[in-house]
């Protein structure tokens, strides 16, 4: 944390704090605990990260394009930098140590879809998939937790613009995960194997998706798939597909205003396919 991201997305205060808490975390025995005290590094590093939008996807710009200091911008990095994560850390394992116990047993399963799917041969009562819809892979938003997760060091990715190399704005792990779904050439046939799995298993899917809207500029097609199109693929697998509305919901926006498309307020539907 504090050689590559100290300076970056924390003050380096804080980029030492946590490293001095992953060592300790990675360091124990006990899976229930190290997993318990990873959950709270990682909440106290997303509470005190300095970016665009409170997430790891690129860092905080101090000046606009003409070069001005961005003042507000600035106040606002001061106060999350001089966060305590250590109190942060403490706080968050208070609060999951006052949880009541789960009524159920859960697994999670780390593991590509595909994978997952063909292999799973337990009784399935449902399949809930909410894979993403437009082109940015969420990677981009959690590797600085990611790496904090796996307590690696990591190639950092690089761009060449203008003939020369330069790491990457946002330090992104060389190895950051590249979803299919966010690929337009790849999605169609992702989402046929998606259908294609989930029906194997005999289960009803629920799909959450996005409709599109009219798009900018910058993004004239923002979601890679219309609802249509994907009802369209599901009816091939499944006997019934109903797309139900959530009612009147908006999702959050980019922080760059031309990158907002039209705000609509049907932002999700779900796609109920039936075998």
């Amino acid at each position: 944390m504090s050689r590559v991201y100290g300076g970056v997305y924390f003050s380096y205060r804080q980029a030492i704090a946590l490293d001095s808490l992953l060592a300790v975390v990675h360091g124990q025995a006990e899976e229930a605990l190290r997993d318990t005290c990873l959950a709270a590094a990682l909440g106290a590093a997303s509470e005190s990260v300095t970016s665009v939008g409170s997430h790891f996807a690129q860092p905080l710009r101090p000046r606009d394009k003409a070069g001005r200091i961005k003042v507000a911008a600035l106040a606002a990095a001061a106060q999350r930098r001089t966060r305590d994560v250590f109190a942060i850390f403490a706080d968050r394992l208070r609060r999951y140590a006052a949880l009541p116990e789960a009524r159920f047993q859960a697994a999670a399963v780390r593991s590509d879809y595909r994978t997952f799917l063909a292999s799973h041969t337990e009784e399935t009562g449902v399949v809930y998939a909410d894979p993403p819809y437009t082109r940015e892979h969420y990677s981009r938003f959690y590797h600085v937790l990611e790496t904090m997760a796996l307590g690696d060091s990591p190639a950092i990715s690089t761009v060449t613009l203008g003939g020369r190399t330069t790491l990457s704005r946002g330090l992104y792990r060389e190895d950051r995960h590249q979803s299919p779904f966010c690929i337009r050439t790849q999605v169609p046939d992702a989402f046929r194997q998606l259908f294609a799995g989930a029906r194997e298993l005999g289960a009803p899917l629920v799909l959450s998706y996005s409709p599109s809207g009219a798009g900018t500029a910058a993004r004239p097609k923002p979601r890679l798939m219309t609802v249509p199109d994907l009802v369209d693929l599901a009816c091939e697998r499944y006997e019934r597909v109903e797309v139900r509305s959530l009612g009147r919901l908006q999702h959050s926006k980019f922080n760059a205003r031309e990158l907002n498309g039209e705000a609509l307020e049907e932002a999700e539907v779900l796609l109920v396919c039936e075998p």
